[in-house]
């Protein structure tokens, strides 16, 4: 997991329906929101259309990306 200083502030707004879901499966995994999301997203750029669309425009090069993470 990074460090706090290695970490930035993303915004983003979801439906109510959705956030209290979220909010609640978070609470119940004993984690963070933050922490739950940012799982989803790293579940996300996992999936095959999005690491085709990173290797396309070089994108692993962004900030230090990994693809063996």
């Amino acid at each position: 997991m990074a460090k706090k200083r290695d970490k930035r502030e993303i915004r983003a707004y979801a439906d109510i329906e959705l956030a209290k879901l979220l909010a609640t499966i978070a609470s119940l995994q004993d984690i963070s929101l933050s922490q739950l999301i940012n799982d989803a997203l790293e579940l996300y750029l996992q999936q095959d259309k999005i690491q085709a669309l990173i290797q396309k425009h070089s994108l692993d090069e962004i900030n230090g990306y990994d693809e063996e993470k």
